[in-house]
């Protein structure tokens, strides 16, 4: 995702993220169990909501590589 996020929105990736309600990877977490709720995911029964929990800081991940 964050990959993604960098090559789609550049420096605003962040920004984006948090206009989203993305500022944690906690809440992507909530977005895939909500998915998995309406059946649109399949999880299995190990798979927890809190596997998402401070998996990096966001904000950091999000800075764009600087140019040298």
């Amino acid at each position: 995702m964050r990959s993604l996020a960098l090559r789609e929105f550049g420096p605003l990736a962040f920004d984006v993220w948090s206009w989203w309600g993305i500022k944690t990877t906690r809440d992507w977490g909530e977005v895939v169990f909500n998915l998995i709720r309406h059946g649109l995911l399949n999880a299995n029964e190990q798979d927890r909501v809190e596997d998402f929990d401070n998996v990096y800081d966001v904000r950091e991940a999000l800075k764009p590589a600087r140019v040298k």
